[in-house]
């Protein structure tokens, strides 16, 4: 063979590597950030779902108290009303020496319970969104492959970024903007 021939074989046996390289890169490169706009999406979804869930349980179980105020108000009336008649007490020294039906505080702690519960289900969806979110980012833009593909071929992220931001509250967005925050006010 001539040495001609063999420099063209080196050559072509180069570029053929050189090209499987870059086409099994990107290929990789695809896959991976494909692969974190679904666990984007999916945790927007999850967080939709931790959300609605958590405020659909506090308001079944906030009703709960106001049901059981409700009962112990019908039998307290129903109670008073067979003891002394529609009048009322004639004798008013007997009904405070009776015993008569209290509203159980702990339904309340239960409420409570369970408002804490959301808030930190919702706290930790809420994490993992801004971990998957910086993790991507980081990918695109921190890594030599991320950034060499991307610019070259890629164009991520395909997704609007902006749209897998937390769920904040009013009051946080305008502390954050005016860089000033009062005092929790309890009452």
């Amino acid at each position: 063979m001539k040495t001609g021939s063999i420099i063209g074989l080196g050559i072509l046996a180069l570029i053929f590597v050189v090209g499987a390289s870059l086409v099994f890169g990107y290929i990789g490169f695809g896959n991976t950030a494909n692969g974190y706009e679904n666990q984007l999406t999916a945790q927007l979804e999850q967080n939709k779902n931790v959300y609605d869930n958590g405020w659909k349980k506090v308001r079944e179980i906030a009703q709960v108290p106001d049901m059981y105020a409700d009962k112990v108000k019908e039998v307290f009336v129903a109670s008073i009303q067979g003891r002394y008649g529609d009048g009322g007490a004639k004798a008013t020294f007997l009904a405070l020496k009776e015993a008569n039906p209290q509203i159980d505080a702990s339904l309340y702690a239960k409420v409570q319970l369970v408002v804490e519960q959301f808030h930190d289900r919702f706290e930790d969806s809420q994490k993992r969104l801004i971990s998957i979110k910086q993790e991507y980012q980081n990918f695109l833009t921190a890594t030599t492959s991320g950034r060499f593909y991307n610019s070259l071929f890629g164009g991520y992220p395909k997704l609007d970024l902006s749209k897998f931001e937390i769920v904040t509250s009013n009051k946080t967005e305008t502390d954050f903007n005016n860089h000033k925050s009062d005092e929790l006010k309890l009452r």
